[in-house]
């Protein structure tokens, strides 16, 4: 997690284009499989994707000059989307891939990762459907069946998740965005405010400059008079 903080603070003080965040920050699905997509990805939620070999290989340098630790990197130009999967027909399994949201671009690392994961009811069908399709099978409960046949299952502590913890995260960057933004808006008004103030007192010096040039000069007639 260290070095996952360092790589995006040494982002932005050195000026590196072309990083997008961690895979866990680029899309979002239904709670509900939160616990497949754990899971399934496992540390990968946690490699940063980035433009291309390049970016990555400035950022490792940045890393090793400051003992930053290690992060794995994902270069979006260096990646193969792979040929279609063939899921399987069927109301007892869904593929993973088609319950996440994510922007176009991050198309090719989610794909990597998720492609060939299906969520299904049960583990007779997981084991199924992983034999028979060569898919990685889960349920959403994280019990797990994989194309090799590895089974995989026992109890998945859900007030550890990751995704929870990430969708709280954006909730709270959202929020203070929001406030900067109308921090922002507030300190523009006041120095529109303060402008105004002194405009008005420039207005009431100048006032009072007339007025006393005036009395001056009634003061002068006056005396003319006598």
């Amino acid at each position: 997690w260290q070095a996952l903080q360092a790589v995006k603070r040494l982002a932005r003080a050195h000026g590196v284009p072309g990083v997008h965040g961690m895979l866990i920050e680029l899309f979002t699905c239904d709670s509900k499989f939160n616990t497949a997509v754990e899971v399934s990805a496992g540390n990968q939620l946690f490699n940063i994707v980035v433009d291309d070999d390049a970016t990555a290989a400035r950022l490792v340098q940045l890393l090793q000059n400051e003992g930053g630790g290690r992060a794995t990197f994902v270069p979006l130009k260096q990646l193969r989307g792979g040929p279609p999967v063939a899921y399987p027909e069927t109301q007892d399994a869904i593929s993973l891939l088609s319950r996440l949201t994510y922007d176009a671009k991050f198309e090719p690392a989610v794909r990597q990762v998720f492609r060939k994961v299906l969520v299904c009811r049960n583990m007779t069908v997981a084991s199924r459907y992983a034999k028979a399709n060569e898919l990685d099978c889960v349920t959403l409960d994280g019990d797990t069946v994989s194309r090799r046949g590895a089974l995989t299952g026992g109890f998945h502590d859900l007030s550890r998740s990751r995704m929870d913890a990430q969708a709280q995260v954006a909730k709270l960057e959202a929020k203070a965005a929001q406030l900067r933004n109308e921090a922002e808006g507030v300190r523009a008004e006041l120095l529109d405010a303060d402008q105004a103030v002194s405009r008005l007192l420039g207005d009431v010096q100048k006032a009072e400059a007339l007025a006393a040039r005036a009395a001056n000069a009634a003061e002068q007639l006056a005396i003319d008079v006598e």
